[in-house]
């Protein structure tokens, strides 16, 4: 219940109240939630947080792991992860102004659509970016800025080699992707400003010390810039995204206990 829908519910207060009167119980994922749906009627409303919390981490296949950590070697590198339009622009200024501070910087880019990788490596080799690309099997070379990750069901090694990531939708009002699946690997978190489809998340993040919210280009350059150039620093916060992570993996249990009397009624009423 986002607060748009909240809004466009708030429009048939009756028809509202009505609808979520006939639930025996609604689990919200946090108090934000909860309570717009309180304020619509609804009576049986209790907070057991968000599902996507215990999912298990991203997949990543051993030998392919190797072969990515391999080619990265010793070099400095960071990772942009389910990128959107525009966004990929704002990652390769960000890479162009660090590459002399940071000598060998490797920026990994996984955009949310991997059908743009034309679009995306035009946009990026206009501004004098060394592109290569997941899709046309490009090996990850010295000379190489950007590593195009322009494939599905990668994520899982990229946040894995990567101590860094910045989780796009949230430079842009798209309402953020989610970050969890970078806390849960050891990733520092960057993201912008728009996280509204993942609020509790990113507010669990931020209270653990494990993420940073960066308004604009300027100040995504210079978080990256801080967190490279201060490795503890770095770990503290990648070791507090993972440590978070697991913290919240406890809400499918207490969803099941709260979802547990249900089922046993329901049971009892068919037998």
């Amino acid at each position: 219940m986002s607060e748009r829908s909240h809004k466009s519910w708030g429009r048939a207060p009756a028809l509202a109240h009505e609808l979520l009167s006939a639930f025996d119980t609604i689990l919200a994922q946090d108090d934000d939630i909860a309570k717009r749906l309180r304020d619509l009627g609804a009576p049986h409303v209790s907070v057991t947080g968000n599902l996507k919390l215990a999912a298990e981490p991203l997949p990543a296949t051993a030998g392919e792991l190797i072969t990515l950590q391999d080619a990265i070697g010793d070099r400095p590198v960071w990772l942009a992860a389910s990128t959107h339009r525009t966004e990929e622009d704002i990652i390769g200024e960000v890479h162009n102004t660090l590459k002399d501070r940071f000598p060998g910087l490797l920026t990994l880019l996984a955009p949310r659509h991997p059908q743009r990788g034309d679009e995306i490596e035009q946009s990026l080799t206009r501004i004098g970016l060394a592109v290569t690309r997941r899709s046309r099997g490009d090996a990850i070379t010295a000379e190489t800025d950007i590593h195009l990750v322009d494939a599905t069901g990668l994520l899982g090694q990229l946040y894995r080699v990567s101590p860094l990531a910045f989780v796009g939708g949230s430079l842009i009002p798209h309402g953020g992707q989610n970050m969890l699946e970078a806390a849960q690997l050891g990733c520092a978190v960057l993201h912008g400003p728009h996280v509204d489809n993942f609020r509790s998340i990113t507010a669990s993040l931020a209270a653990a010390g494990a993420s940073r919210e960066v308004a604009d280009r300027a100040a995504l350059t210079r978080c990256v810039a801080d967190l490279l150039g201060n490795p503890n620093q770095l770990q503290e916060m990648a070791t507090n995204a993972e440590a978070a992570a697991a913290r919240n993996r406890e809400v499918l249990e207490t969803t099941m206990q709260r979802l547990q009397p249900l089922i046993a009624k329901a049971v009892a009423s068919n037998s």
